[in-house]
């Protein structure tokens, strides 16, 4: 499979960027797939600060791209022309994009990745739909524009079923009496936010957290709702330091097992209280960068997808 041919002068649309995956997908595509055409990076408007400065404060001047700046100084210059930000935003009714800018998107983008979520296991119920199943519909609706789209690659959690005991198939699981997850999230939200806030527990039922309810749901709606688009869902379990690129041990989150690793380097925390029988069910970013463009390559070339 030719990853590199795939890529090669396709437009790119990525969400996330200013979280820990979609940085390390940039640092990637930056690094070894720099021939593609162009790559818009969706960010949340700001009043106070202009779009280029968003990218580059808290993006492109990050610590991530200091090594390949490092090994290629002219490459800074060179990706300012090609990496563009675009305002979005994803708890907004289609993303707050102008006509223009959603006409730009649709009539140029090849792929969409699609990194952007909640990673707070504990968000309200609400909130949590907004950002995770509200914001993943959004970005399914922008892609079914697309005149040229080749692959929509959405990232999801391996704990999309954790409602389940035993042994699960992998694929999306329907839900309980063929429920339409469009129509669940919808009754929720009619519920009205003091009714949703006093019976989450009992809403989300046997899922551990809204996270992975409201990514689970996500998913069934993007399974319902796909028409003829190439979709491929990444499913990472917990998301951890890189193993070895763009260095060995990067991060920038202190969120999820970031929080024990930084206390356990810095000498805080001494032991953490487990089983010999227990299993450490974390990856690599990178690994799952690595995925999310393999992915993304062979479902857009999957003769049956």
């Amino acid at each position: 499979m030719d990853i590199k041919g795939f890529y090669r002068d396709k437009t790119i649309l990525l969400t996330g960027a200013t979280g820990f995956v979609g940085k390390v997908v940039l640092e990637k595509f930056m690094r070894s797939l720099p021939e593609f055409k162009r790559l818009y990076v969706m960010i949340r408007p700001k009043k106070t600060v202009t779009m280029q400065q968003r990218l580059d404060a808290e993006i492109l001047d990050t610590e991530i791209f200091n090594f390949i700046y490092t090994a290629q100084p002219e490459i800074k210059e060179v990706m300012k022309k090609k990496i563009i930000p675009v305002p979005g935003d994803l708890v907004v009714d289609r993303l707050g994009m102008s006509d223009e800018v959603r006409a730009m998107l649709t009539s140029e983008c090849d792929i969409i990745i699609n990194c952007a979520a909640s990673v707070n296991f504990d968000d309200p119920l609400l909130d949590a739909i907004q950002i995770n199943f509200g914001g993943c519909k959004r970005m399914l609706e922008l892609a079914k524009e697309c005149q040229k789209l080749e692959v929509f690659c959405h990232v999801s959690t391996a704990y999309t079923n954790s409602n389940k005991l035993g042994f699960i198939p992998e694929g999306i699981q329907d839900l309980d009496g063929n429920q339409d997850p469009d129509e669940l999230i919808q009754s929720i939200i009619k519920m009205g936010p003091q009714v949703v806030a006093d019976n989450e527990k009992k809403i989300i039922g046997s899922w551990p957290n809204t996270y992975t309810f409201t990514k689970s749901m996500a998913e069934r709606s993007v399974k319902k709702n796909r028409g003829n688009l190439r979709v491929c869902i990444v499913r990472p379990s917990i998301i951890v330091s890189c193993y070895d690129e763009p260095c060995q041990g990067w991060t920038d989150t202190v969120a999820a097992s970031g929080g024990i690793a930084y206390t356990l380097h810095a000498g805080l925390l001494h032991y953490v209280k487990s089983t010999g029988a227990g299993i450490v069910d974390v990856i690599p970013c990178d690994y799952v960068v690595n995925m999310i463009i393999a992915l993304s390559c062979y479902t857009a070339k999957d003769p049956t997808p």
